[in-house]
């Protein structure tokens, strides 16, 4: 998915695009056993963030820190620049 979003990114913000775009009961696109990946930006370390994904028992990819040479999405970012 990609999501624009026109305010900050903050844990709250991030918090509610998660539950009303990718984790909304409507939302039918995810596999049944799939595991939900973020690359440690502050708003998906933020403690309001975390609660809501242990609550939802959402299955996280355990991540490095500061490793943005894994991370696909920086990739791309050089890309779109």
């Amino acid at each position: 998915y990609v999501v624009r979003m026109d305010h900050s990114v903050t844990g709250e913000n991030y918090k509610k695009m998660l539950e009303t775009v990718i984790f909304h009961p409507e939302n039918t696109d995810l596999p049944e056993k799939f595991v939900f990946q973020q690359d440690n930006a502050p708003a998906q370390k933020a403690r309001v963030t975390r609660d809501f994904l242990e609550i939802c028992e959402i299955p996280l990819l355990d991540w490095p820190p500061y490793l943005p040479d894994l991370n696909i999405i920086e990739n791309l970012w050089g890309i779109v620049s």
